[in-house]
């Protein structure tokens, strides 16, 4: 259905209405040059009869030796000046004959435009003659103030003037048809140039919302959620990009909805499996088969600090999300803090085999981080090397001073990660090895919190192949 308040119309207004007023204006143009040169042409044939006159005058100059006739008689100038320019007299009824029985009716006089003749004789009544020292003789005894002279020259002399006003309309009825004719063309086609402009102005206007008419269906199946609609638009003008990003926003809502099921399953599996323990330790107890002792009150203990901890990541993680992640900075010695993390992890290190290993330079390196956020990432990432190198092994740590930022690169040894692995790994409950279980790989949370909280302290993080054989995260500071 075709509404006035869509962008279809609107479009279609915006290429219209400049179009049709262009056609129009240009049309009107056109007609009023052609006027312009007509009365021109008019005014040109105007002034070629007048040498007739002029002649005329001249004889009659020689005949009497002077223009006096004309001052004493002035139908006698309007009878000369009509015949010179080849105007009709008047049109008189014949007079009925003698040996008629009946008097004769006269047939009615020819029926002339009045426009016509008006025009033949406002030109004929501007016409006034002149002596040679331009001394009012006959005609005009008003004359404009554009008037025109032409000499009348008798034996190589001037002996008089001729002034006139030159016509500013057409004088012939065949002049005024023709104009006529041509501002029927002009109207006619400036009718169907109009309709043609509408025409093209609606194709050009449904070519182009097309795509968003696309667009819109698109949309409102996404909203529906269905995320696996795509436009197949290629183009590259703005739309095209338009589409382009559709396509590339619908692809990542696909994908954060993939996520979010996969996140709410895994969720669900990693609670349900410490519950599930609690609730058989419980029972058991319960029952008499275990008895309450110390042992089984500690394993209780450990399951739920595992359920305090995974439900203390998920926290963290919604808060990083609405951007609402509490954070206590300070100006800190993060060389310091290194040395000061790496001696309390030493013994756990070497305890599984790894040799720990932190490199920095000589100059102290400081910026403004919550250093018990900032700690809590590097016990996840010593945490995620522990849990998924082999051992024996190397974990080396480089701290130094880039540009306006710190880095610090944390690498492992063996095994190492693929390509396709690194662009995943900081998705939540994301495991490199899907067979590792709870107590070897953790819920997949760690790489996932590291990631939330250094980009709220304005850093970034990134994962990439390690030199040691293993997985390198670089992490970037403002300093």
């Amino acid at each position: 259905m075709f509404k006035f308040n869509s962008i279809h119309f609107k479009l279609w207004l915006a290429i219209a209405i400049p179009l049709i007023a262009l056609l129009a204006i240009l049309l009107s143009v056109n007609f009023l040059q052609l006027k312009k040169r007509f009365i021109h042409y008019s005014q040109q044939a105007a002034a070629e009869q007048l040498p007739s006159l002029s002649n005329r005058l001249a004889e009659i100059y020689e005949q009497r030796g002077s223009f006096a006739p004309f001052k004493h008689k002035p139908p006698l100038w309007q009878k000369v000046v009509g015949r010179s320019l080849n105007l009709a007299p008047p049109h008189r009824p014949p007079k009925p004959r003698p040996h008629d029985k009946k008097p004769h009716k006269a047939k009615p006089p020819e029926r002339r435009e009045p426009h016509i003749e008006k025009n033949q004789q406002a030109f004929a009544r501007s016409l006034t003659l002149y002596n040679s020292e331009r001394q009012y003789i006959s005609g005009n005894t008003k004359p404009a103030d554009d008037i025109q002279w032409l000499a009348v020259e008798s034996q190589n002399k001037i002996v008089g003037w001729i002034s006139y006003e030159p016509p500013k309309t057409i004088l012939r009825k065949s002049g005024q048809r023709f104009l006529l004719k041509q501002l029927h063309f002009f109207l006619w086609a400036s009718l169907g140039l109009t309709l043609a402009a509408a025409l093209i102005a609606a194709l050009i206007a449904r070519w182009l919302t097309k795509p968003l008419k696309a667009i819109k269906v698109k949309a409102q199946e996404v909203g529906q959620g269905n995320f696996s609609v795509r436009l197949n638009y290629q183009s590259s003008d703005e739309l095209g990009t338009l589409c382009t990003s559709f396509n590339s926003m619908v692809e990542q809502l696909e994908q954060s909805e993939e996520l979010r099921r996969r996140w709410f399953a895994d969720i669900s599996h990693e609670l349900r499996t410490p519950v599930s323990v609690l609730k058989a330790q419980i029972e058991a107890m319960i029952d008499g088969v275990r008895p309450s002792d110390s042992d089984n009150l500690g394993v209780l203990n450990k399951q739920i600090k595992q359920m305090q901890q995974l439900i203390d990541d998920i926290f963290t993680l919604a808060l990083g999300d609405a951007q609402a992640l509490s954070l206590r900075r300070e100006r800190v010695d993060i060389d310091v803090l290194l040395q000061d993390f790496k001696q309390s992890q030493a013994s756990r290190c070497s305890q599984q085999g790894f040799e720990f290993r932190l490199l920095t330079d000589n100059e102290p390196l400081s910026c403004n981080i919550d250093a018990q956020r900032f700690e809590q990432v590097l016990n996840n990432l010593v945490s995620n090397s522990l849990s998924y190198s082999d051992a024996p092994g190397h974990i080396q740590w480089t701290l130094k001073r880039q540009h306006d930022h710190i880095e610090l690169l944390c690498e492992d040894s063996s095994p190492g990660v693929s390509k396709h692995e690194l662009q995943k790994i900081f998705e939540r409950m994301h495991r490199v090895e899907k067979s590792r279980s709870r107590a070897s790989g953790g819920a997949g949370l760690g790489l996932a919190l590291c990631k939330t909280i250094i980009e709220n302290h304005g850093g970034s993080i990134e994962a990439q192949a390690s030199s040691l054989g293993g997985l390198a995260i670089l992490i970037k500071l403002p300093s």
